[in-house]
């Protein structure tokens, strides 16, 4: 009888061990706030996509944006022998304003025979070109540059003028101008090609090459060498 009354008690307390335990740990596994994963995008790399690679520029938009530009036809110093000679730009020392230098009062224009690109010679206007081997396209052509290049020659002659110090001065001297005149009849690279030794002289002529333009237009460009005698009588 006494075993079974122990045996009793023993169960019992185990069993309100069991019940305080499950009391005691339960709460813990039923309340256990979850894990959270907390990820920092700040040092995440976002993954964007490449942008294509640009095309190489196209070679071929350059090479049609060059254009090619024809030689100048040149008038060099050896068509003097053939053009209309002139006296030198003469004025009597007692004048002291400046003159105005017509054209039948200037020395005159140096040329030569014109030469293409090619640096094949052209015949002169009036030459005889039978048996020459020319082309009738370049015959065509030396005759307009012979009358262009008296156009010229005379538009630059009216815009001269003998300085009226270098009068006083008694300054004389021959200036050779070589410029190029393009197809739109403005010039461009205007140098001394021979200094007449006195820059007011040599700047008159250069002044009257830039005030003379533009001249008539023409299909192709033309170099051009002018020479001017500056003379006291």
């Amino acid at each position: 009888m006494k075993s079974r009354y122990v045996t009793g008690i023993t169960i019992s307390i185990c069993i309100h061990m069991l019940v305080i335990m499950v009391i005691i740990f339960a709460p813990k596994g039923y309340n256990q706030p979850e894990k959270v994963v907390m990820v920092d995008l700040s040092i995440v790399t976002p993954q964007t996509q490449k942008p294509a690679p640009e095309s190489p520029p196209q070679q071929t938009d350059r090479k049609k944006a060059k254009k090619v530009v024809e030689p100048a036809y040149v008038v060099p110093d050896t068509l003097a022998a053939n053009s209309s000679t002139h006296d030198p730009v003469e004025t009597n020392q007692s004048e002291t304003d400046e003159k105005s230098v017509d054209s039948s009062t200037v020395d005159h224009v140096e040329a030569a025979s014109l030469v293409s690109g090619n640096d094949e010679e052209i015949p002169q206007s009036g030459s005889n070109v039978i048996g020459t081997g020319k082309s009738d396209s370049n015959v065509v052509k030396a005759e307009y540059v012979s009358v262009q290049y008296g156009v010229i020659r005379d538009m630059v002659y009216k815009r001269l003028s003998y300085p009226s110090l270098a009068q006083a001065e008694e300054w004389e001297g021959t200036v050779k101008i070589r410029f190029l005149v393009k197809c739109d009849g403005n010039v461009d690279s205007i140098r001394i090609q021979r200094s007449s030794g006195y820059s007011m002289l040599d700047n008159s002529a250069v002044k009257a090459v830039r005030e003379a333009a533009p001249f008539p237009k023409a299909p192709f460009r033309l170099e051009i060498v002018l020479p001017v005698v500056f003379r006291l009588q």
